[in-house]
């Protein structure tokens, strides 16, 4: 959520208008980066209401709105597979120049294999040391059998400096012992 949440706000001040759309309905947390409250939103939506204004919060950066979770609902991947989700993805792009949807972890529950059908794409996010290579592999494999295009991967959580990676250079002055001179 922090990683959509942070590309939303760039591209934002990039001059595009952005929409973010929470569709981790069970653990919403787009609305706490914000700061803003979680009454309406996605559920909403998917339930029936029109796609407008009491749906969409506009944050406090200019050019990036949101759609919340809304309430809880009991049936989150029902309402993700109705067709509502592709027809909002549609709406949402005829309004925006980009829309971003912060989705749940890929293991575990079907919801990102659902969202992902009705998406140009995914940037799947793996957290640095925080999974194993074989259940990203997994993930990845759920993503491609559910024909998602992945665009690519951010890492979060890194420490360049556990890579011992870097740039430097340095010089000195100083005498060997073969260099020294008796009196």
């Amino acid at each position: 959520s922090s990683s959509v949440f942070a590309l939303g706000q760039t591209l934002a001040r990039t001059g595009k208008n952005v929409l973010i759309i929470d569709a981790d309905m069970r653990n919403s947390s787009i609305h706490q980066l914000a700061d803003l409250p979680n009454r309406f939103g996605l559920s909403n939506y998917l339930s029936g209401e029109e796609f407008g204004e009491k749906l969409l919060t506009p944050s406090n950066a200019p050019r990036l709105t949101l759609m919340t979770a809304g309430p809880k609902p009991p049936n989150a991947g029902e309402l993700l597979i109705s067709p509502r989700m592709g027809d909002l993805v549609r709406l949402a792009t005829a309004h925006y120049d980009v829309v971003l949807i912060d989705a749940p972890p890929v293991l575990g529950i079907a919801d990102v294999p659902l969202i992902a059908k009705t998406v140009e794409g995914v940037v799947f996010t793996v957290e640095s040391d925080g999974a194993r290579l074989r259940q990203i592999q997994h993930s990845l494999s759920r993503l491609r059998s559910a024909q998602a295009h992945v665009f690519g991967v951010i890492v979060t959580k890194n420490s360049a400096s556990r890579f011992g990676y870097g740039y430097g250079y340095g010089y000195g002055y100083g005498r060997t012992e073969e260099q020294e001179v008796t009196a």
